[in-house]
């Protein structure tokens, strides 16, 4: 395993540990929507997701694949993990969760770690066999 595997695999297993976040947002028609972050560790804590403005300055959206989808997908990211490996995924997890979503966003970050775990290990199974 490369250095910069096992260094993504300690973070994720890290943050595997602090999970207790969920994003959420009802989709209320065009035009930007919000999303909030719930934390589910008792503390009843939450907050509105930071907009990281990369495609869309109008804001987020999702059920499709586009620019405010793009910024909701980073934004999460970037919210759940560290900024380099929210800009390597994005797009791809904009395409898995975001674009697929509902009227209602409903994404806990479990299943964000796990599905970055699993492309992590695509990733290094493609390294191993070239």
């Amino acid at each position: 395993m490369s250095r910069k595997s096992k260094s993504t695999w300690a973070f994720l297993k890290n943050r595997r540990n602090k999970v207790n976040k969920i994003y959420m947002g009802v989709n209320t028609g065009p035009g930007p929507q919000d999303v909030v972050v719930f934390y589910t560790d008792g503390s009843k804590r939450t907050h509105p997701l930071h907009h990281i403005v990369r495609h869309s300055l109008d804001g987020f959206q999702w059920g499709y694949g586009g620019s405010g989808p793009a910024d909701l997908a980073l934004s999460i990211l970037c919210d759940c993990l560290s900024v380099p490996m929210a800009h390597k995924y994005y797009q791809a997890f904009k395409f898995k969760f975001v674009a697929s979503a509902d009227r209602q966003l409903y994404i806990k970050e479990a299943d964000i770690l796990d599905w970055i775990g699993e492309q992590e290990n695509k990733e290094k199974q493609n390294e191993e066999g070239a």
